[in-house]
C-alpha cells in the first residue's frame, strides 16, 4: 500500500447545518481527556482541577469538578434566585436526577461495562480571552475540540 492509498482519517470539524446549528460530531471523545476526566472527577471524587476547554471555536477556563459538586453549586444558584420553596424544590430535583445517574453508573460497573462519562463540569468559568464571566459551564465530551491543563486567560 502507497501512502496515497492509506485511509484518510476522519477529521473533526465545527462544521453547521443550513440552520446554523452545529452538526454532530462523528469523532470519539479524547480518550486522554475521558480517561483523566474519569480518574480524576468521575465516582465519588472530591478533585478539582483548573483546565481551559475549546469547543466550536469558543474558549473556556474554569475548575473542572465533579458532577456532584457542580449539581449542588447549581442548586443553590437556583435557591438564590428562586423564591423558597421553588428554588428548594429545583434543587431537590436536580440532586434526584443526579442520583440516579449515579446508581446508572454504579450498576454499569458492577456489570462489567464501563459506565458513559459525558461531560465535564466547570465552575468560576470564564470566557477566553474577554474573561466574560459565566459562573457555571458544562459541556459534553464530544463537543471538545481541544483542552490544556490550567485555567489561561482567568
Amino acid at each position: 500500500m502507497t501512502a496515497s492509498d492509506a485511509p484518510v482519517p476522519e477529521v473533526s470539524t465545527n462544521a453547521r447545518g443550513a440552520d446554523g446549528a452545529p452538526t454532530p460530531r462523528t469523532d470519539p471523545p479524547d480518550p486522554f481527556f475521558e480517561y483523566l476526566a474519569r480518574v480524576f472527577l468521575g465516582g465519588d471524587s472530591r478533585n478539582e482541577i483548573p483546565l481551559t476547554l475549546s469547543c466550536s471555536g469558543t474558549v473556556v477556563a474554569g475548575i473542572a469538578v465533579p458532577q456532584e459538586t457542580w449539581v449542588h453549586l447549581l442548586g443553590e444558584e437556583f435557591r438564590e434566585v428562586l423564591p423558597s420553596p421553588v428554588g428548594d424544590d429545583v434543587a431537590d430535583g436536580l440532586r434526584t436526577v443526579d442520583a440516579d445517574g449515579r446508581e446508572r453508573e454504579v450498576a454499569a460497573r458492577e456489570s462489567g461495562a464501563e459506565p458513559a462519562f459525558g461531560y465535564v463540569n466547570l465552575k468560576d468559568a470564564v470566557l477566553v480571552p474577554s474573561g466574560t464571566w459565566l459562573g457555571l459551564w458544562r459541556v459534553r465530551l464530544d463537543r471538545l475540540d481541544g483542552w490544556t491543563l490550567g485555567s489561561i486567560g482567568s
